[in-house]
C-alpha cells in the first residue's frame, strides 16, 4: 500500500462525471458531500448519543451485580469478559480496514470495488466469526483447569458465561461488515440508531434478569439476544441505504481479501497490545489475588475506558473521511483535519482527566461505593490512560492513512513491557493491584505521548513547533484556571463532596467560558445564541 499522499491525481469526486446507470450513485448519498465532512458533526454527536446509552449501562450492571449478588460475581463477570476478548484474536485487526477502504472507493464513485471489497471480507469475516465460537468452547471447559481453584462454587457460572459471550462475540465479527457498510458511507446516524436503540432494550432485559433472579446468566442470554437484534437491523438497513450493494460469492477476490488483511494486521498489533494491558493482566489479577482484587482493579479502569470509548467515538467519525481525502489526492485537507480532530479531542478530554485526577475517589465512591474508591489507585489508572486518550484522534488519522503499523509496534512492546512489569509486582514485589497500575502506566505514557506523536509528524510531514502548537497550546491554556479551582477546592474544603461541588462549579464556569471565547466555532456560537444560550460567556 502507498503511505500517505494518495497519488491517485484525477479530478476530486466533487467534480467526475456522474456514475454511468450501470453503477448508479445511491440517492442518499449526495455526490457534493461524498467525503462525508459536511456530516461530521452530526455523526459525532449521533455516536456520542449511543455510547451515552452504553455507559448508563456500563454504570449501572457492574453496581447492581455487585450490589445483588457480591463482589466475588462481578470478579467472575470481569473475568469471563476478560478471556472473551481473546477470542477477538480471530479477526486479525481486519474489521478496522472496512469502512476505510469503502470509503477510499466511493471517494472514486467505485461501487464495483465497494462490492468487491465487501463481498471478499464478507466470508473472510464469517469464518472468523465461527472459529470464534469454536474458541467459546473449548475455553468453556478450560475455565475448570485453569480456575478452579480460585472460582469454587463460581465454576458453573463462569462457564456459562464464557459460552454466552463468546457466541455473542462470534454474532458480532460474522455480521460486522454491515457496520462498516453504514460507517464507511459516513451514514453514523443510521449506525448510531440502531445501537442506542438495542442497547435500551438490552439494557432493560439485562436489568430485568437481575430484579426476577436470573444472576449474570441472564444478563448474558439478554447480551447475546440484543447483539443479534442490532446485527441483523444493521444489515436491512445497508441494503434499504444502498441499492447498489452486493454481497456475493462471485465477486470475492482473494487479493482483495489478502490486502484488507494486510492492513488489518497493523491494527492487529494495537489490539494484541490492548489485550495484554487488559485481558492479560487482569488474568494475572485474578491468578495471583482472586475475583474480588480484579473488581477492585477492573472498576477504575472500566471507569476510564468508558471515557475513552467516548472519546474514540468522537475520534471514529475522522477515518473514513481521511481516508477519502486521500484517495481524492487532497493532501493538505488531510494534514489540516488530523490537526483539528486531535485538537478538540484534547478540549473534550483533558477536563475529564484532570477531574479523575483530582477527585477520582469521590467520583468512585459515588458509583461502587467506599469498597472501591482508592485515590491512589485511580490516579495512577488515569495519569496512565491519559496520553493515550489525548492522541485518539491522532491514531484514527494514522489509521484512515494506512500509516497505523510502526505504532501498533512500539504499542505491542509497550504492552509486553507492561506485562511483565505486572507479572513482577503481584508475583516478585507483592506490590498488589497498585503496583499493577504503575507497571501499566509507565510504558504507555512512553508509547502513546512520546513516541506517537513523534512519529504522526514525521509521515504527515507536520514541524513539531507547529503540532504542540495547533493541538495542545489551547486546551492547556484553557483547562489552568479549571484545574486551579479543581485543587484549591480540594486542599481548602475537608468534606470531599463539598470539595468536588465547589471545584467542578467554579472551574467548571472559567472552562465555560475560555472555551466559548477560545474553542467554539462561530457557528455553533450563532446556534447557542438563537437558543438564549451563551450570554454569560460573552
Amino acid at each position: 500500500m502507498r503511505a500517505s499522499d494518495g497519488t491517485d491525481r484525477g479530478a476530486p469526486p466533487e467534480a467526475a462525471a456522474p456514475p454511468t446507470p450501470a453503477d448508479p450513485a445511491p440517492a442518499t448519498e449526495p455526490a457534493h458531500d461524498i467525503h462525508g465532512r459536511g456530516r461530521l458533526a452530526r455523526n459525532i454527536f449521533t455516536n456520542w448519543g449511543a455510547q451515552a446509552v452504553q455507559m448508563v449501562a456500563g454504570f449501572v450492571l457492574p453496581r447492581m451485580i455487585d450490589h445483588r449478588l457480591g463482589q466475588a460475581t462481578l470478579g467472575v463477570w470481569d473475568l469471563a469478559w476478560s478471556l472473551v476478548v481473546y477470542f477477538g484474536l480471530v479477526q486479525v485487526g481486519v474489521t478496522t480496514s472496512i469502512n476505510r477502504y469503502v470509503a477510499y472507493h466511493r471517494a472514486k464513485d467505485d461501487f464495483e470495488g465497494i462490492n468487491r471489497v465487501l463481498s471478499s471480507i464478507a466470508i473472510v469475516m464469517r469464518v472468523m466469526g465461527a472459529a470464534a465460537f469454536g474458541l467459546a468452547l473449548l475455553f468453556t471447559y478450560l475455565v475448570g483447569p485453569l480456575f478452579r481453584e480460585r472460582l469454587g462454587a463460581h465454576l458453573t457460572e463462569a462457564r456459562w458465561l464464557v459460552l454466552l459471550l463468546g457466541l455473542g462475540l462470534a454474532v458480532q465479527i460474522s455480521a460486522t461488515v454491515y457496520s462498516s457498510i453504514l460507517t464507511g458511507l459516513h451514514r453514523w446516524d443510521w449506525h448510531n440508531g440502531i445501537h442506542a436503540a438495542t442497547n435500551v432494550l438490552t439494557l432493560a432485559v439485562m436489568v430485568g434478569a437481575l430484579l426476577v433472579g436470573q444472576g449474570v446468566i441472564g444478563v448474558a442470554v439478554a447480551h447475546v439476544a440484543g447483539e443479534t437484534l442490532g446485527r441483523s437491523a444493521r444489515m436491512v438497513v445497508a441494503y434499504r441505504l444502498c441499492p447498489w450493494l452486493e454481497i456475493k460469492r462471485r465477486h470475492f477476490r482473494w487479493a482483495t481479501a489478502r490486502e484488507m488483511l494486510g492492513f488489518g494486521g497493523k491494527a492487529f498489533l494495537t489490539y494484541i497490545s490492548q489485550l495484554l494491558m487488559n485481558s492479560s493482566v487482569s488474568l494475572l489479577i485474578a491468578g495471583h489475588l482472586g475475583p474480588a482484587a480484579l473488581a477492585l482493579y477492573q472498576r477504575p479502569v472500566s471507569l476510564v475506558r468508558n471515557f475513552q470509548v467516548f472519546v474514540n467515538k468522537y475520534a471514529m467519525v475522522f477515518s473514513p473521511t481521511i481516508s477519502s481525502f486521500q484517495g481524492a489526492g487532497r493532501r493538505s485537507e488531510v494534514r489540516s483535519l488530523a490537526l483539528k480532530a486531535t485538537r478538540y479531542g484534547i478540549y473534550l478530554s483533558l477536563p475529564v482527566l484532570l477531574l479523575l485526577v483530582v477527585f477520582g475517589g469521590e467520583v468512585m465512591r459515588a458509583w461502587m461505593g467506599g469498597r472501591y474508591a482508592d485515590r491512589m489507585l485511580i490516579a495512577v489508572v488515569v495519569a496512565g490512560l491519559s496520553s493515550q486518550i489525548s492522541y485518539i484522534p491522532l491514531y484514527g488519522a494514522l489509521v484512515g492513512l494506512n500509516l497505523h503499523g510502526a505504532y501498533g509496534i512500539a504499542n505491542l512492546i509497550a504492552a509486553s513491557t507492561a506485562f511483565v512489569g505486572s507479572y513482577v509486582a503481584l508475583g516478585v514485589l507483592h506490590t498488589g493491584v497498585l503496583g499493577v497500575a504503575v507497571a501499566v502506566a509507565v510504558p504507555l505514557t512512553i508509547v502513546s505521548g512520546i513516541y506517537l506523536p513523534v512519529y504522526a509528524c514525521r509521515r504527515l510531514e507536520i514541524p513539531a513547533g507547529t503540532f504542540w502548537r495547533e493541538v495542545w497550546r489551547g486546551p492547556v491554556l484553557c483547562a489552568l484556571p479549571y484545574l486551579a479551582c479543581l485543587v484549591g477546592a480540594r486542599l481548602l474544603l475537608r468534606d470531599p463532596l463539598h470539595a468536588l461541588v465547589a471545584g467542578v462549579g467554579s472551574g467548571g464556569l472559567l472552562l465555560a467560558i475560555a472555551y466559548w471565547r477560545t474553542a467554539l466555532p462561530d457557528r455553533w456560537k450563532a446556534r447557542i445564541r438563537g437558543l438564549g444560550l451563551g450570554r454569560v460567556a460573552s
